[in-house]
């Protein structure tokens, strides 16, 4: 199973948090591509990573939220679509 298929199936069961993962690592660090093979995310559920990781996502969240709420704005102003992973 590719980064993608598994990335499509969490969206569609609700797996908000495991999606957030695979966007951060893709997105903003970068690591991982949607092609690669879903197990190159067994590195990161290590329990040594737990208590960090959940920090990164965190942050990462808010910037997200931050993201789509200013592109938000610009779409009622009209100034166009500015989502981040479109």
């Amino acid at each position: 199973m590719t980064i993608r298929e598994l990335y499509n199936e969490a969206a569609e069961d609700g797996h908000y948090s495991l999606c957030l993962l695979i966007e951060f690592l893709a997105a903003e660090k970068r690591v991982i591509t949607p092609n690669d093979d879903a197990s190159v995310l067994d590195y990161y559920f290590q329990p040594r990573f737990h208590r960090k990781m959940n920090e990164y996502l965190a942050a990462y969240e808010q910037k997200r939220m931050a993201m789509q709420k200013v592109a938000a704005t610009k779409e009622e102003e009209g100034e166009g679509n500015l989502e981040p992973f479109k």
